[in-house]
C-alpha cells in the first residue's frame, strides 16, 4: 500500500501541458525529465503566427506598409517620389517579395532561435551552475515559455479585424513601453523600450519558473541568467536596427 503511494504521478499530456501555461505554471513545467514533448505548442505558435500575419497582410497590405515607411523616412520617400511609376510599381513588388519571403522563413526562423535560446540557457545552467538540464527539456521549457505570445497575436488579429489601426503598422496591440516613444524620432529608444513588453517578460518569468524547477536552482539566480540574456539580447537587436536604418536613411 505505501508503495502504491510513492509511485510518481504520470506525466501531463501535451495539451495539459499548455494548458498549465496560462493556469498554472509550476505544473506546466513539472514532469518535464520524464515527457519533453514540445511539438504541439509549437504547432500551435506557428499556426496563430501565420493567422495573424495573413489577418495583417488581408487588412493592412503591402502599399499601407510602404506608405508608414515612406512616412517614417522622408528622404526615402522623396526618392522614390522622383522615380517613374514604373519604378514606384517594382518597389511595391519588391516589398511584396520581401514580405512573403518573411512569411515562409517565419517558422523556420522561429524554429531556429527558440533551439539556440535553449541551447545556450541549458549550457548557462548546466556549466555555470552544474545543473543538469537535458537539451529536450530546455527546449521544452523555452517553448512552453514563449507561448503567451500567442495571446498577442490572436488578439492583434482580432483588433485589425476590427479595424483597429496598428502603431506604426507593426503592432495593433500597444502592450510595451514602446508606444510611449516616436519611432521616427528615437529609434533606438523606441526599440529598448520596446523590450519591456508584457508578454515578453511573462514568456521571462515562465522560462526562469522552468529552469528554477528543472534545474532544481534558486528562483533569483535563474532570474538574474534569464533576464540577463533576454537584455542582451535585445539590446543587440535593438542597435542592429537602428544602424540598420541609420544606413538605410544615409544610402538614400
Amino acid at each position: 500500500m505505501s508503495e502504491e503511494c510513492t509511485l510518481p504521478q504520470p506525466a501531463l499530456s501535451q495539451p495539459a501541458r499548455i494548458a498549465n501555461v496560462f493556469v498554472s505554471p509550476a505544473g506546466a513545467f513539472t514532469g518535464l525529465d520524464r515527457n519533453a514533448s514540445w511539438w504541439l505548442a509549437f504547432v500551435l505558435s506557428c499556426v496563430v503566427s501565420l493567422g495573424y500575419f495573413c489577418t495583417f497582410e488581408a487588412k493592412i497590405g503591402v502599399a499601407k506598409t510602404l506608405s508608414a515607411q515612406m512616412s517614417r523616412n522622408p528622404q526615402y520617400a522623396a526618392r522614390v517620389a522622383k522615380t517613374s511609376p514604373e519604378a514606384q510599381a517594382r518597389e511595391m513588388e519588391i516589398w511584396a517579395k520581401a514580405r512573403r519571403v518573411g512569411m515562409l522563413c517565419a517558422i523556420p526562423g522561429e524554429l531556429s532561435f527558440l533551439l539556440i535560446g535553449a541551447a545556450v540557457l541549458m549550457a548557462t545552467f548546466n556549466l555555470g551552475l552544474g545543473a543538469q538540464v537535458r537539451f529536450g527539456v530546455a527546449m521544452a521549457i523555452v517553448v512552453y515559455g514563449n507561448l503567451p505570445d500567442i495571446i498577442r497575436q490572436g488578439v492583434g488579429a482580432l483588433l485589425l479585424w476590427a479595424g483597429v489601426k496598428p502603431e506604426g503598422f507593426r503592432n495593433p496591440l500597444p502592450s510595451s513601453l514602446g508606444v510611449l516613444v516616436p519611432v521616427a524620432q528615437h529609434r533606438f529608444l523606441h526599440r529598448f523600450l520596446s523590450v519591456f513588453d508584457v508578454f515578453s517578460l511573462w514568456a521571462v518569468v515562465l522560462i526562469v519558473l522552468g529552469f528554477s524547477i528543472q534545474g532544481r536552482v534558486k528562483r533569483s539566480t535563474a532570474i538574474v541568467i534569464v533576464l540577463g540574456w533576454f537584455l542582451l539580447y535585445k539590446l543587440t537587436f535593438a542597435g542592429a536596427l537602428a544602424l540598420q536604418a541609420h544606413l538605410l536613411r544615409l544610402r538614400s
